[in-house]
């Protein structure tokens, strides 16, 4: 073999290598970030269910008579308990973190005054995160958790296929007790 063969081949190795690291490189950054954004939506979905939960509680206590209510715009607005809001515009419009969130009565016909509640946050898409990006910014991607809470404060969740949220879920939180409960 000639040696501008044997040097032009060795060329072509050290290129293939090269390319091939940061190929394995890129993947693992982007599953990285795709976790990283999946983390800080669902982190985001369970910080909404407390202040819904917080919500509740101030609304029941401010409510004449007292009563939780499942209208998010009333949270939104206070309608009802003092007309000062306990939520954001965000939370109130029923969706955040590309979640949508939803509250009902349990026993109560009866939306705008009832004794109890529960609040669901529903994935708006379920699955991974498709779209390549060479950043960790949040594009408004996919997730895959659904969450459940009611008037104990515990927040249950799991990835059940993008459903509605049920109180058969796990607890991953406990509102009262203020501390995460391993997940």
């Amino acid at each position: 073999m000639k040696r501008s063969t044997i040097r032009r081949n060795s060329k072509l190795t050290i290129c293939s290598v090269f390319f091939s690291l940061v190929s394995v490189l890129f993947i693992v950054k982007i599953e990285n970030c795709t976790n990283q954004r999946m983390s800080s939506r669902e982190a985001t979905a369970i910080s909404a269910l407390r202040a819904l939960y917080n919500a509740e509680s101030e609304y029941y206590q401010k409510s004449s008579p007292n009563c939780y209510t499942s209208i998010l715009a009333c949270l939104g607005s206070g309608n009802g308990a003092g007309s000062i809001p306990f939520i954001d515009n965000y939370l109130s419009a029923g969706v955040k973190a590309a979640y949508t969130f939803k509250i009902n009565c349990k026993n109560s016909n009866d939306m705008s005054c009832c004794s109890q509640w529960f609040g669901i946050a529903k994935p708006i898409k379920y699955g991974w995160e498709e779209n390549l990006h060479f950043s960790c910014r949040d594009k408004g991607g996919k997730t895959i958790r659904s969450y459940y809470i009611d008037e104990s404060g515990i927040i249950r969740g799991s990835d059940i296929g993008g459903a509605i949220g049920t109180n058969f879920m796990p607890k991953i939180y406990s509102q009262k007790k203020s501390n995460a409960v391993v997940k």
